[in-house]
């Protein structure tokens, strides 16, 4: 669930945006989780969980970021902090944070993919 603090209600952020990430990495918890439970049982002490490469987010709200002069970098940011503390509360003493990782192809071309980073080490 959302809790819309005052920092986030006079950003420049897209709630609409907001609340559609995390709708939908909600239903991706039961997934991190499997996944985080499977990585574990084969002794693996970490989990990336690339949020812009899943089905469901990409192409996620492309033509926003011509169409409305948000700021969605900051919304990402407040989308991703959502994400983590509920998944805080799944993983209680795992280290668990989000990072944006920018890639460029062999033709210059900067993708930038957000990350959820669980370490159980």
């Amino acid at each position: 669930m959302i809790e819309y603090t005052r920092e986030l209600l006079n950003s420049n952020c897209d709630l609409e945006f907001i609340s559609c990430v995390v709708q939908r990495a909600h239903g991706n918890h039961k997934l991190i989780a499997n996944k985080a439970l499977q990585n574990n049982k084969e002794g693996k002490k970490r989990l990336v969980y690339d949020l812009t490469t899943e089905r469901d987010f990409r192409g996620l709200f492309q033509n926003l970021l011509l169409k409305y002069q948000f700021d969605y970098e900051l919304s990402w940011k407040f989308a991703l902090e959502i994400i983590v503390k509920e998944l805080k509360k799944i993983f209680i003493d795992s280290n668990i944070y989000y990072e944006n990782k920018e890639v460029t192809d062999v033709y210059n071309n900067v993708a930038i993919h957000r990350l959820i980073i669980m370490d159980w080490e």
